[in-house]
């Protein structure tokens, strides 16, 4: 259901953007996928309802508030770009996409300790020539990764991951 779901994700993020209804239902061989948009501040709410019974809700947005878990916050002058939050009954986890006139080395800094301080260990540091990722794991199996990069503009342009449950 998992690669299905990304399927239909990115399949809702096109439907939105041509213009498509506001409220659609889709449906294939593993359940129902029913999707809502707010044109007004561009969120989208998705449902889904497996076969099985099993429901996953998706939210995403760019003017959407970046609900972050405890010991964790947007780095200060970020400008996030979009936050998608999914919860189903085995986990919930976020993505927020941000850019920032900082260095990659100073954000990634900033999440090291904000995960650090959220009880996260970190098991991977991976450093290109414009590029830096961290992730890292805590003792109820909850993942963390954040990764930033330097884009063309000079800007930084980061993605932070927090997830939380089983299977995460």
């Amino acid at each position: 259901m998992v690669k299905r779901l990304i399927v239909m994700m990115a399949g809702t993020a096109m439907l939105a953007a041509c213009g498509s209804e506001d409220t659609t239902t889709v449906t294939t061989a593993d359940g129902e996928a029913e999707y809502t948009v707010d044109r007004d501040s561009g969120a989208a709410d998705i449902q889904i309802r497996g076969n099985d019974g099993e429901t996953v809700s998706i939210r995403s947005g760019a003017n959407l508030a970046a609900e972050l878990p405890d010991g964790f916050s947007i780095y200060r002058g970020a400008e996030v770009t979009n936050s998608t939050t999914l919860q189903s009954k085995d986990g919930a986890g976020i993505n927020v996409m941000m850019t920032s006139k900082a260095s990659p080395e100073q954000m990634v800094e900033f999440y090291r300790k904000q995960a650090e301080g959220a009880g996260f260990s970190i098991e991977m540091d991976m450093k290109t020539s414009n590029t830096h990722m961290i992730s890292g794991r805590n003792s109820s199996d909850g993942v963390f990764s954040f990764n930033a990069s330097t884009g063309t503009s000079g800007d930084t342009t980061a993605h932070l991951m927090i997830g939380a449950g089983r299977g995460s």
